[in-house]
């Protein structure tokens, strides 16, 4: 028994993971869910598994795979209106069932044929795409047993999988004989990092390293090859100065993120680098692309060996600049051609990708990027981020599966990726995507007849970090920044920033907004680190020395921060700062002693200096809430972080993600815990984490009461068309409903629904 216990600990997040492995492995949506169904039957000790999905021509639930009936769906037909059987009621409700005996409940509906009689414990979830019941997910058995919440809370999660690969289907015949699997499209799912959809064909950057290391490449003789090594670097570093010249006077990115380039070209100059080929060259008598190869290769293993984080990272920069000088080589013995380029409007597939990237998405040869490795805060997906190229990430295996010039959709917002799709599924994600940016045009126009005082009391302010989002800003006419964080200026430096260097950064944002900044001060550790600050190694890092903790520990680095931001207060700006992750009276006391010291140094009267706030992030603090109302100005919410310590879950992780919801009844009930207690401090308090930017977490949050959302700048004109839709009665509906349920599903449901009522565009939004 005891052994069974400790197998079993884990293992619904375990079919999670295994069910997310066949979605990216399996061909066609017939194979996909038959393997799904067999998965969770045998996983979970169910007789039966079954996927009903809707005919709207019929008006029909058709089964379309199972496990454990005496038929097959691909030859005999079972249907079911909706006003049938326990799947119907499930699919007309919108809500899961579960019912033990089956048989006693009076919508219980049976198949004596297929022996459907015998099956006792049921359990049905529907599959829901923008609202819509689209399908029925059951699961039976034999036995009088009661089927747990977690596995209920499995099945919803299975069901919401089904959806997304089912998001497709609507133009898509999937009911008759399946184009899908005819054609041989495959679906993969990936984690999403730059939302847009694009469509094109695959290019393989497998990368020249892993293309060329094994191939035979003939030599010439060390003089010529040493000459075209020689040209090969020389081309190298001109493109790079064009290339920096030109990102940089069309201000696509930030002097912090061009520099990447400029460290590039430093390493390119290195005598290092040259030194290492050359000697491997003329040693072995390589040819220069062997000798690039097998130079670059031992520069970045030595590298790859350092214990300090950032120099293992430094290998993929040596790396990086190998493949521009191969391609180089490549291109003069070609007579010019490219060994590898990409079409116009291509697909970039990789293992991984360096900054390199940037050339080809300036002249907009690719369209997206879908990798194996990689993260939101990798360098190619920021530099994504900030051009509006979808991207997706972590799709194990995706450079070895993948095609060269096959078709593929990429779809960045959900990390959905299809191969070899067949004229209807493109025709189907063209118009969506044709749908969706009408629906943008039409809330944007909206947005620029709107003012501040048409939105109901709400006010929305902007979250910056890069450049293109002050652009945002400023289109969207947001006047003041709830958020800037400071840690992505910094991020980008070879050393610490000193006080001038701050000072410019702070001075440019604020010449951008007529309102205030309200400047975050270095929120850095865990999963945020500077090249040049040596970090602890910790067992916990996101419970260590981060934020306000680093602030604490240096404090020479926390004054230079302070400084500045005094200094570009004092020529006018309106600045205010914001302190991350407050757990302690004395962390925001020193602070204020702190700011009041260096305003009297500075010359700045105490009356004038910058309004100082701390922001909600730590659980503890809820408790002190009273405490802090004579310290602080004003309040702003962290909810990425507060509901990942409150919920004990790593938002990030791949296994438990999927338990991180703003809409948790704990999250729901604290924050309107803090709306309440703050109600009377006469201090603003705001919300600036993810959960405020979309219409579903924004609806919530003002229901409670909250009137300031700083969101990221293309989210306000769908939270403005918001909120000039909401009244008093409308919110207080909505509160006293989603402080009331017990069950996160509910709460999601329910708000759905209100926002449909509202208007469905903000369900195609959302």
């Amino acid at each position: 028994m005891k052994e069974r216990t400790v197998e079993r600990a884990d293992f619904h997040l375990k079919i999670v993971q295994e069910i997310s492995d066949i979605v990216n492995k399996a061909t066609g949506l017939n194979t996909i869910m038959k393997r799904i169904v067999s998965k969770i039957g045998r996983s979970l000790n169910l007789d039966v598994v079954s996927v009903y999905i809707w005919d709207s021509e019929k008006n029909e639930l058709v089964l379309r795979a199972n496990r454990g009936l005496k038929i097959n769906p691909e030859k005999d037909s079972i249907t079911l209106k909706p006003e049938e059987g326990l799947t119907g009621l499930v699919f007309e409700k919108h809500r899961p069932i579960i019912e033990m005996p089956a048989s006693h409940h009076p919508r219980y509906r049976y198949f004596p044929e297929i022996g459907e009689e015998e099956y006792e414990s049921y359990i049905g979830v529907p599959i829901i795409l923008n609202n819509k019941s689209i399908g029925v997910l059951v699961g039976q058995t034999k036995e009088r047993r009661s089927l747990t919440p977690a596995e209920e809370t499995l099945f919803e999660i299975i069901s919401a999988r089904l959806a997304g690969l089912l998001e497709v289907a609507d133009t898509l015949d999937r009911l008759k004989t399946p184009s899908i699997v005819k054609h041989e499209t495959r679906t993969y799912q990936g984690k999403g990092v730059s939302s847009g959809i694009a469509i094109g064909n695959a290019f393989l950057f497998r990368g020249l390293f892993r293309q060329l290391r094994d191939e035979k490449i003939d030599t010439l003789s060390p003089d010529i090859e040493l000459e075209r090594l020689d040209k090969a670097i020389s081309d190298v570093e001109d493109e790079l100065h064009t290339l920096i010249e030109t990102i940089s006077s069309d201000e696509i990115l930030s002097q912090a993120e061009v520099d990447i380039f400029r460290a590039h070209l430093l390493i390119l100059k290195s005598t290092v680098l040259k030194k290492t080929i050359t000697d491997i060259l003329v040693k072995n008598k390589f040819s220069a692309e062997h000798a690039v190869i097998e130079g670059i290769e031992t520069i970045a293993e030595q590298f790859e060996s350092l214990e300090d984080p950032y120099l293992r990272e430094r290998a993929m920069d040596f790396r990086d600049i190998g493949e521009r000088i191969l391609h180089d080589l490549l291109k003069s013995k070609n007579g010019g051609t490219s060994f590898a380029e990409p079409e116009k409007g291509a697909i970039l597939i990789a293992h991984d990708i360096g900054p390199s990237i940037i050339s080809m998405l300036n002249n907009k040869k690719v369209s997206a990027i879908v990798t194996e490795l990689g993260s939101e805060t990798s360098h190619a997906t920021i530099i994504a981020k900030s051009m509006g190229i979808p991207a997706v990430v972590g799709i194990d295996g995706i450079s070895s599966i993948a095609r060269s010039g096959e078709k593929l959709i990429v779809d960045g917002k959900t990390g959905f990726v299809f191969s070899n799709p067949d004229d209807s599924l493109i025709a189907e994600y063209e118009s969506n995507f044709r749908k969706l940016e009408n629906i943008k045009e039409i809330i944007e126009s909206e947005n620029d007849l709107l003012d501040d005082n048409e939105l109901n009391g709400i006010t929305i302010t902007a979250n910056i970090g890069f450049p293109i989002d002050i652009e945002i800003a400023k289109q969207n006419n947001i006047k003041d920044v709830g958020l800037f964080r400071t840690e992505f200026a910094f991020t980008q430096f070879e050393k610490w920033p000193g006080v001038r260097d701050q000072l410019k950064i702070y001075k440019k944002v604020a010449q951008s907004f007529d309102g205030y900044i309200t400047v975050r001060t270095l929120d850095i550790g865990a999963d945020k680190l500077l090249p040049y600050i040596d970090f602890p190694q910790e067992e916990n890092p996101l419970l260590g020395l981060r934020a306000i903790r680093f602030s604490m520990e240096y404090l020479d680095l926390f004054k230079d921060q302070l400084k500045s931001i005094l200094l570009a207060s004092k020529k006018g700006y309106k600045f205010r700062i914001l302190l991350p992750m407050i757990s302690n009276l004395w962390e925001v006391e020193t602070a204020r002693e702190i700011v009041e010291q260096i305003g009297k140094e500075i010359g700045i009267a105490p009356s004038d200096l910058p309004e100082i706030g701390i922001m909600m992030e730590v659980p503890a603090i809820l408790y002190q809430l009273d405490d802090y109302k004579d310290l602080v100005d004003f309040i702003s919410i962290g909810t990425n972080d507060l509901i990942q310590y409150i919920l004990a879950v790593d938002r990030n992780s791949n296994k438990v993600g999927h338990l991180y919801s703003g809409f948790h009844p704990s999250v729901i009930r604290m924050l309107n815990h803090v709306s309440e207690s703050t109600r009377y401090f006469g201090k603003e308090i705001s919300i600036c984490g993810e959960l405020a930017g979309t219409p579903s977490g924004a609806l919530a949050l003002i229901s409670l009461g909250f009137k300031f959302l700083s969101v990221s700048p293309s989210r306000a004109p769908v939270l403005r068309y918001l909120c000039r839709r909401l009244d008093n009665g409308l919110l207080g509906d909505v509160k006293k409903r989603i402080l009331n349920e017990k069950k996160t599903l509910e709460i999601q449901r329910f708000i759905i629904d209100t926002l449909e009522g509202i208007s469905p565009s903000l369900i195609e939004i959302e």
